[in-house]
This record gives C-alpha cells, structure tokens and sequence, in this order.
C-alpha cells in the first residue's frame, strides 16, 4: 500500500513538473534560411550536470551530432545544444536553421542520456511541441523571380562621390582659413610682391650698367646715362623722386626717405653713391672750365681716368647689393 502510494506521488510530481515546461520560438515566425533558437524551460530536482564531466555549474552544451538533433539533418542544421541551470529551474537552447517549409518535430529524448547519464541515470524525457517553418511564397504569393533592377549608382561612382565629398570639405576648410587669415596673408602677399619688384628693379639696374660699360661714348655722355640708370634705380627702391636732387643732396635725402634706419654698410654705401654723383657731375659740367686746367690735370681734367669707367659700375652694383639685404630687421625699408 505505501509502494502503491509512493508510485502515485512520484507520478504527480512529475504532472506538476511537466505542467510548469514553458517553450518560446525566438522569432515568433521563421522563414526558410533565417536563425532561430527553441527555448525550452522546465523544473526538476534531479542534477543533470553531475552525469557530465563538464565542471560548470551553470551551462552544460550537448553534442549536435546526436541521433535526436541529426534526425531532423534534411530539414534543419542544428548548430548549438546548450542547458542551463539556475537552481532547479532548467533551459534548453536549440540554435538552428530551417531548409525546408513546414514542422520540424524533435523525437522524445532522454536528457539525463545526453547529458552523459548512464543506465543507472534517473530517466527524464523531453518531448518538445513541433515547430512551423513559414514559406515567403506562400506569404508574398510571388513564384518566379523578378528582373533584377538596375543599380542606383554606377560602378564606382561611390568612390568618385566620396572624392567630391573630402575635397568640398577641404576647399571649405581652406576658404574659412584664407577668410579668418586675409589681412595677414595680403600684407604677406604685398611683401612679397614688393620684394620681387625690388629684384627685378635691382636686376634691370644692374644689366643697364653692365650694357653701359660696354658702349662707346663721350665721358660726359657715359656720366650722363649711367646717372639717369642710378637715379630711376633709387626712385623705385626709396619710392622718392631723385630726378632733380644734386650729388650733395643724395645722402640728405636716402636719410629722410628711410627714416635714418640704416645700418653700417648701408650708411657707407650711401656716401660711396653721392661721391660716384658728385664725380660724374663734374665730368658732365667741368668740360672747358677753369678748374678743369688746374694742375695736376689727372686730378682736374674733365674725363675719366683709364679703367674708372669700369670702377664706377663695380662700385654702383656693391651699392645696389648693399641696399637689398634682406636680412633686416628693417623690411620695408625705403617707406617714408
């Protein structure tokens, strides 16, 4: 009678523990080729991880290659079998996906057997619900494939737009940077415009005097012409008019226009310049005068000694040298 008893309790109990199984398809609706997972929750006081040699305590994963996952090979592929445990509460996670339309029903199975129970294991089967695999055919009632549609966009137009993209960026970039840096970069754009105009005017200067030392003429003539080169020379380096300042006046007047910030060098090659003026207008004006029969006529004479031409030109290009350092503290050298 109390065998009779225990029979009927152990029956009830297993009742009770079948009633509370809970399973949930995630997702609800699955389709040919998507990944599903068929979670299956129940209770039970039985220990199901001590038949395996697993050492969690928490997850025990089963072997998909056993007969009740490969039965159902022609219509899914079984890709992960997981347990889990937290206390007596127990959940099975079937990863799979489906290749055909239709039910896949898993067998009845032992899992105290898969878990790697022996004969003596205490027998708890499973006996999970069918699972429905929808048919996009039957859902969209399309049964032939479509024209495929052109493409939006030719071969490699992406990387062409993407291009346009950076370099808008970067021209925007560079428009905000020339907008917030426009006085600074004109004074430098000036600067260098000036200076490139004070080469160039040097240069010039320079290939007239060199063409001037090469021309045959009168002393009075070669005086005259290399003083109307060094005058236009000195008018656009010290942005003053020299056309009608005498030898006497040169360093009076390169003082005045630079504010007397000359250095040294530039102070001496100011003083040989009025000398070279002050002599050239004696070889102009002192043809035929009194003094130019005073004795010792190599000193008075109104004409050039041999080779001062030749001096004259040297001494101007060290003069024009001298006035464009461009090591100078001093840039704008020549503003009034």
């Amino acid at each position: 009678m109390n065998r009779r008893l225990l029979c009927i309790l152990a029956g009830i109990l297993l009742w009770a523990e079948a009633m509370m199984a809970q399973q949930v398809l995630i997702p609800k609706e699955i389709y040919v080729g998507d990944r599903a997972q068929l979670r299956y929750m129940f209770q039970s006081s039985i220990d199901f991880f001590s038949f395996s040699h697993e050492k969690s305590d928490s997850t025990l994963s089963f072997d998909i290659n056993s007969p009740v996952f490969l039965a159902q090979a022609d219509r899914c592929s079984v890709q992960e079998a997981v347990l889990q445990r937290v206390g007596i509460t127990y959940t099975l996670l079937i990863t799979f996906i489906p290749w055909k339309p239709g039910e896949i029903d898993f067998a009845p199975f032992n899992v105290s057997e898969l878990c790697g129970g022996g004969e003596d294991a205490p027998a708890y089967e499973l006996d999970l619900s069918p699972v429905l695999v929808s048919s996009l055919v039957e859902k969209t009632g399309v049964n032939s494939l479509r024209a495929p549609l052109a493409p939006f966009l030719l071969p490699g137009t992406n990387y062409v737009l993407w291009s346009l993209i950076i370099a808008a960026i970067l021209f925007l970039c560079l428009m905000g940077f020339i907008i917030a840096r426009f006085p600074s970069i004109m004074i430098f754009i000036m600067a260098i415009r000036e200076r490139i105009g004070y080469y160039r005017n040097a240069s010039r200067t320079k290939k007239s005097l060199s063409q001037l030392g090469k021309t045959d003429c009168t002393d009075a003539q070669f005086a005259q012409d290399w003083q109307r080169i060094m005058r236009s020379y000195l008018e656009y380096r010290f942005h003053t008019a020299f056309a009608s300042v005498t030898g006497h006046r040169i360093i009076e007047v390169i003082c005045l226009a630079t504010g007397n910030m000359l250095d040294v060098e530039q102070e001496n090659a100011v003083m040989s310049l009025q000398s070279l003026f002050m002599r050239t207008d004696y070889i102009r004006y002192a043809a035929n005068s009194i003094d130019s029969r005073r004795l010792p006529a190599s000193e008075h004479e109104a004409q050039f000694l041999q080779g001062e031409r030749q001096d004259i030109i040297g001494l101007s290009c060290e003069n024009i040298a001298a006035f464009e350092m461009q090591n100078k503290e001093v840039k704008n050298l020549g503003r009034i």
